[in-house]
């Protein structure tokens, strides 16, 4: 196959969802600026017929995720039209499969989320084609607290002890910020419009 086309190459082989760029030949994703080293490692058969050198293919990968995004038809990328339950940070925004690599996320040194500063919260995601898990409405905004109607057994059954409080200082907020009704909760983007306006 003859790949003089750019646009065809892309569309033959890279597949696009609002998560990333996926090979089309084995449904593994990739980081866009690693596209060539995967069909390097993966498909020498097929990445022998390209050309050398394929001008802008990464910001041609990057503007259509950027329009996958915008688009907001998830759906249209999922393998099925059906949700799962993951695990997100609430500080970096990241989803994880499960509750282990969750607490791996808080316990790394690499990133700055720590259970002081973010927790994690259940999300409905699909599936996508690229093997990525995506909130099933990335538009929904983040919620700032929880909405809740009984705050004492919530309180009993989330909030740090005495005794967790004395060992981390820093978890005196979470008991404060757990205290505070339910009604008061803004969601992010509603106080976001109020601070930028």
């Amino acid at each position: 196959m003859d790949y003089t086309d750019h646009n065809k190459l892309i569309h033959d082989n890279i597949g696009i969802t609002p998560a990333g760029a996926y090979c089309l030949h084995c449904n593994n994703h990739f980081e866009v600026d690693k596209w060539r080293q995967h069909f390097n490692k993966h498909h020498l058969n097929i990445i022998a017929t390209f050309p050398k050198k394929i001008p802008n293919i990464i910001s041609k990968l990057n503007y259509q995720i950027q329009q996958a995004i915008e688009s907001g038809n998830v759906v249209s990328y999922a393998l099925k039209n059906k949700t799962y339950n993951k695990h997100q940070c609430t500080g970096c925004k990241q989803i994880f499969r499960d509750a282990y690599n969750s607490r791996q996320h808080h316990s790394s040194q690499r990133n700055t989320c720590t259970p002081t500063n973010s927790s994690m919260i259940n999300i409905p995601c699909y599936k996508l084609k690229c093997g990525k898990f995506l909130s099933c409405s990335p538009t929904t905004p983040t919620i700032i607290g929880i909405d809740i109607t009984n705050t004492s057994s919530y309180a009993a059954a989330v909030l740090p002890t005495q005794s967790d409080i004395n060992n981390n200082p820093a978890l005196q907020y979470t008991q404060y910020f757990g205290s505070l009704p339910s009604n008061i909760m803004k969601q992010t983007t509603i106080v976001e419009a109020v601070l930028h306006n």
